[in-house]
């Protein structure tokens, strides 16, 4: 009798079909993506599934529709979301991950605690490996009697023909698992390809055309065969952006025949997302031979309902079926190790992060009877987080902002766009925590995009924090003298019982009051108690960066900086539901 499993976060199937090339049984499914779920159901018919958010899902109602009891699945398996972890999404592994997806892991954590399988696997990427999530992740499965392994493994190594490092966890009752015994030899492009066979002239996958300019398609018929890279070409026959980078030397690269390929990504259609051209042809991978490379069979169906980039984004999130089908026979092993000892379970888990994120833990504190405990931020609970809103100082939050915006949206391996967007986020942090003791994800893209706004804080903060020197006239005499006063800025006094004007002491009003032999007074209103030397100090250091620094810039290359930042942070103002979440006002 084959042993049962359960697929978490599914995506479009990778995960299932190769827990069925190694001899598992796949009864159950979860996954939130329609699409994803659409291709899952296309190739997985017999699996009971649940296409909605996992944080919704109760384990109980997975138990009763699947007629588990604790204790009796054999395998559970998942792949939550990576993006928040991932070094291209992760402002380079710097940033202290807040991406909401990171907590997935927990909900998975959720239904080991309430399936009690007798083993787990948990995969991700390798950005997990660091984070503090994984240690929690572990603290929890051995509070539950597992024992856990975990290291990063390259899928080239398992069977897999293209580079992709992936963090695994294995957790086992009775004895620590270890992983699979890597394959003998690595499987070339060459081989992985050569599986297209004829039926590829009627898949849609597979012939799904290209539009590219007469420029882009003259330098791809320029990039030498097997192995060639953009930087052979010479700078006169590279486009123009290429010329002036240094970096993404991977860019309108063509794979090698006889070498594995590079890790296939969403973008895996774009030459210029990457080390995508067909070795010989002058052409990128088609969606078929990327999945070919992902070690999908010929006919493994992909929706393309949504289009192109769609069925790309899912190709490229799969867990590669043949990585985990080589990695699961020792799990069959441990699964009967002292099976007959009802008292003793065996117990894996590999974990891969992709799909959507939830941050609710409401099933875990219930079954521990701690139901007020619960405490849920979503965008339609009554609390609110905001996330900038901590003892992190403002280059660690600038410095995670930034890398998570760079991996995101590319030039991750140029270090001058993660500086950019660094010091712009800290120096708007620092004023702001310095100022108001108060800053949201708001203000922070208000001010990158509103260089007067920028500067209207800086002015604010300066009359909070510094002492301020004042000339006071008479009122008779101001209007006596108006005509030669209109010029500087004098208002009536702000104090009761007084009837004077004033303005702000300066070297030119004095010499001028001196000149015109109008009598005056100074004097000096000190800052609030609140303001502290240190606070003053910052704040002289964002002057400076601003005046000396920021508006020197060349304003292409400053607007190529804040649409780095804005085109993430607008989330925060164009979303109402996420603005008065997670950006609210000081007195919440």
């Amino acid at each position: 009798m084959k042993p049962v499993a359960i697929d978490l976060f599914s995506g479009c199937g990778g995960l299932t079909l190769g827990l069925k090339r190694a001899g598992f049984r796949v009864i159950g499914a979860v996954e939130i993506d329609p699409l994803a779920i659409e291709t899952y159901r296309a190739n997985h018919k017999r699996i009971v599934t649940w296409p909605q958010d996992i944080c919704t899902l109760p384990v109980v109602q997975v138990m009763r529709r699947l007629k588990l009891r604790p204790g009796q699945l054999d395998l559970l398996a998942g792949c939550p979301p990576c993006q928040g972890f991932s070094t291209m999404t992760t402002l380079n592994g710097r940033l202290e991950r807040d991406d909401p997806r990171n907590d997935l892991v927990f909900e998975f954590v959720r239904f080991v605690r309430g399936l009690r399988p007798k083993a787990v696997m948990m995969e991700n990427v390798p950005g997990l490996a660091k984070d503090k999530r994984i240690r929690q992740v572990v603290a929890a499965m051995r509070a539950m009697g597992y024992h856990c392994t975990r290291d990063v493994l390259d899928a080239a190594n398992y069977g897999v023909p293209q580079r992709r490092r992936r963090f695994i966890l294995v957790a086992g009752r009775g004895g620590e698992i270890p992983f699979g015994q890597p394959a003998r030899r690595k499987r070339s492009v060459r081989e992985a390809l050569g599986k297209l066979g004829k039926r590829a002239r009627l898949d849609p996958l597979h012939n799904f055309p290209e539009r590219r300019t007469e420029r882009v398609k003259r330098i791809i018929r320029l990039v030498p065969r097997n192995g060639g890279s953009r930087l052979d070409l010479g700078p006169r026959s590279q486009l123009e952006c290429h010329r002036k980078c240094d970096g993404f030397k991977d860019v309108y690269g063509r794979m090698a025949w006889d070498d594995v390929a590079p890790t296939i990504t969403g973008g895996c259609f774009n030459p210029s997302k990457g080390r995508f051209l067909h070795p010989v042809r002058h052409r990128t991978i088609t969606l078929r031979e990327a999945a070919l490379l992902q070690t999908f069979p010929p006919s493994y169906f992909f929706s393309l309902r949504r289009g192109k980039s769609h069925a790309a984004q899912m190709i490229g999130n799969a867990l590669p079926p043949e990585f985990i089908s080589c990695m699961y026979p020792f799990a069959e092993q441990l699964i009967a190790y002292q099976a007959h000892d009802r008292g003793k379970r065996i117990g894996g888990l590999v974990l891969e992060v992709k799909g959507d994120f939830c941050h609710k833990v409401r099933d875990i504190l219930q079954r521990y009877r701690r139901e007020g405990d619960y405490v849920e931020v979503s965008l339609d609970s009554e609390y609110r987080y905001n996330p900038l809103h901590n003892d992190l100082d403002a280059h660690a939050l600038a410095y995670n902002i930034a890398s998570l915006l760079n991996n995101l949206f590319g030039k991750g391996k140029e270090p001058f766009w993660q500086q950019a967007y660094t010091n712009l986020v800290k120096f708007i942090i620092l004023l702001h925590k310095v100022a108001f003791d108060y800053v949201t994800l708001f203000d922070v893209y208000h001010c990158a995009i509103s260089p007067e706004l920028l500067q209207q804080r800086i002015e604010q903060a300066e009359e909070l924090l510094f002492d301020k020197h004042f000339v006071f006239i008479p009122k008779a005499t101001y209007e006596e003298h108006i005509q030669v006063l209109i010029d500087f800025d004098f208002l009536p006094d702000e104090a009761k019982d007084t009837d004077q004007y004033r303005a702000p002491a300066t070297l030119a009003l004095e010499q001028h009051l001196k000149k015109h032999a109008i009598e005056f007074r100074e004097k000096t209103v000190p800052a609030p108690e609140k303001s502290e030397p240190d606070n003053r100090a910052q704040l002289e250091a964002v002057k400076r960066w601003f005046y000396d620094d920021w508006l020197r810039i060349e304003p292409k290359l400053r607007t190529s900086i804040v649409e780095g930042i804005s085109v993430f942070l607008s989330l925060f103002d164009d979303n109402p539901k996420v603005k008065r979440v997670f950006c609210p006002p000081k007195e919440c």
